[in-house]
């Protein structure tokens, strides 16, 4: 009689061992799928500095310099074009491009019009910067973004 009680017991501690073990895969495969993956956004910021340093038609400035001129260009082409800018960029997801100061303060960029906006981008509202959608004029909502 002792053995047989001994086995039943060795039986319900493998079974226990085996539902903690399903538990907790389901639950970490449940807890990943609340982490985006960011990888594919870090791939795509790389791609956007690089294109922006290096291709010619993209490229905003020389010598560490930005040229207000080519950053007014691929500024009014974000607010025309956005979907294209991307294409021609390389990247599937929104982007916003944003200067900051030596101090670590954001810049604001000027079109031609003298409108300040607080970075380069769809102007969505899915991406901010200090409260203003990027690509949007400094004060506005996504609503009348461009007005």
């Amino acid at each position: 009689m002792g053995g047989k009680g001994q086995a039943w017991s060795m039986d319900l501690i493998l079974g226990v061992l085996i539902f903690m073990i399903a538990v907790g895969i389901i639950y970490t495969l449940l807890a990943s799928k609340d982490h985006e993956n960011v990888a594919p956004l870090r791939i795509e910021s790389e791609l956007i500095a690089t294109k922006l340093s290096e291709d010619p038609s993209l490229r905003l400035g020389d010598n560490n310099q930005i040229d207000n001129d080519r950053l007014k260009v691929l500024l009014e082409r974000a607010r025309t074009d956005y979907e294209g800018l991307k294409v021609e960029l390389g990247v599937e997801n929104d982007f916003c491009i944003f200067l900051r100061d030596e101090a670590g303060n954001l810049t604001y960029i000027f079109d031609d019009e003298g409108n300040a906006y607080t970075g380069i981008g769809p102007g969505s509202g899915e991406l901010n910067l200090s409260g203003t959608p990027c690509g949007c004029k400094v004060g506005s909502t996504p609503q009348n973004c461009h007005d």
